[in-house]
């Protein structure tokens, strides 16, 4: 969830990221390497977009 929320707000975690990875390619028998890659480009796409989807919710009004 951590991993999640920090993408979702445009930033990265190095950290976050190879716990994800190394725990994906043990749940899969993938090597931590063949996964990294694409797992890379996906979490730079998701963390890209953040500041475009924050500035979207801040237009939002929230009612009290």
């Amino acid at each position: 969830m951590a991993l999640a929320d920090t993408l979702w707000k445009g930033r990265r975690s190095a950290e976050l990221e190879e716990r994800l990875g190394v725990q994906v390619a043990t749940a899969s028998g993938h090597a931590y390497w063949d996964l990294m890659i694409p797992l890379d480009d996906l979490f730079e796409r998701i963390a890209a977009e953040g500041p475009t989807r924050l500035m979207s919710s801040a237009e939002v009004p929230i009612d009290p």
